[in-house]
């Protein structure tokens, strides 16, 4: 009898595994990471990192190109204080990792990155980086994966940030005829058209303030693009007017430059609306003040918002983004409540008949 007791019970458990919820309606966790640079700061007559306006990509060379001023100061990208402020206020707001902008092993860049590596392990954090490989002169791209893999991957596997199990790895419009993937890594191609890419850079949706001498400003209009693999780029706004003005650029775009149009707002709105199409969103960018995208605390120049403006309203639309149930997520859920149900009173229906008959 109580062999037959046993069995009965198995075969109802087997019969209920068609009504047990897969985690269909669970999402795992979506990565959000921002474009970083370290490229500020390194004063070229002293050799050193001394940090300052005037040394690298703060205004050096004269221009005035800078205008929205960093509240840490015009810093040094290599200075751990500097470093630590970044990281700590990035994790704060719900940024699980920096994409940082590297312009090969010879540039100043490089120095700053095994910087950021080091301070990761050295203080333990789970705080994650990956790169996006500018098309610097004379890059080779065999040698580019080989370094990245061997000086970063391998000694800091802990904190170079892995997507679809392999270490990710983008290159910026990078020269085709040299370029191709390599499989140690998860690669993408980031830019806007008409260049191929894997991944559309950012999208100004109808935010547009003016612009000069780009002929297919579409390319840069319309709702941001979340690509095959649901990766998605956005961006708060958009402005490289200055740098036109002081003839760097022969062109100009400004996206809700002074913040009236609600481009920030409107991107996140889109992503949300679309959670269920999305395993990673990045934002452009923690702190590019040459295009005027940044989201670090700083004084921008055009507005006179508070200093952690834009830092605020990341936080919270990544908490709304965390916290949205999407349309899809409700229906899932609401078929396997009804299935758990429907299993239990299988099993109800059929422990009745059975306890007849034992």
């Amino acid at each position: 009898m109580k062999n037959k007791k046993i069995k009965v019970f198995l075969l109802l458990s087997l019969m209920l595994l068609p009504f047990i919820p897969k985690n269909a309606c669970a999402y795992s966790e979506i990565p959000i990471g921002a474009f970083f640079y370290v490229w500020y700061g390194y004063n070229s007559t002293l050799n050193s990192w001394s940090g300052g306006n005037g040394t690298s990509h703060w205004n050096d060379g004269g221009a005035n190109i800078v205008t929205d001023y960093p509240i840490f100061g015009y810093y040094s990208s290599i200075h751990n204080v500097t470093l630590s402020n970044q990281i700590t206020l990035m994790k704060s707001v719900g940024i699980d990792f920096a994409i940082i902008s590297w312009w090969g092993e010879n540039h100043i860049t490089n120095n700053a990155t095994i910087n950021v590596f080091k301070w990761l392990e050295d203080n333990g954090t789970d705080f994650k980086v990956c790169l996006i490989v500018e098309p610097y002169e004379g890059i080779n791209y065999t040698e580019v994966y080989n370094f990245v893999y061997l000086n970063l991957v391998e000694p800091y596997e802990a904190w170079y940030m892995n997507f679809k199990d392999k270490p990710l790895l983008f290159f910026f419009n990078p020269v085709y005829e040299d370029f191709y993937k390599d499989n140690r890594f998860n690669v993408y191609v980031v830019g806007n058209p008409p260049n191929n890419v894997d991944l559309v850079f950012w999208k100004g949706m109808d935010c547009l303030d003016a612009y000069g001498g780009v002929e297919n400003i579409e390319w840069y209009s319309g709702n941001p693009v979340i690509n095959n693999d649901g990766v998605v780029s956005i961006v708060p706004k958009y402005d490289d007017k200055l740098m036109y003005d002081v003839g760097a650029r022969e062109t100009f775009m400004q996206f809700d430059g002074s913040l009236t149009k609600g481009l920030y707002l409107k991107e996140w709105n889109y992503v949300i609306r679309n959670k269920d199409y999305v395993k990673m969103v990045l934002i452009y960018s923690w702190n590019e003040y040459h295009e005027r995208t940044a989201i670090e605390p700083h004084i921008d120049y055009s507005t006179g918002k508070s200093q952690d403006y834009l830092l605020q309203q990341t936080e919270y639309y990544i908490k709304q983004f965390e916290s949205y149930e999407t349309p899809q997520k409700m229906v899932n859920f609401g078929l396997e409540f009804y299935g758990v149900v429907i299993g239990c009173a299988v099993l109800l229906a059929i422990a009745g008949i059975i306890k007849k008959n034992i």
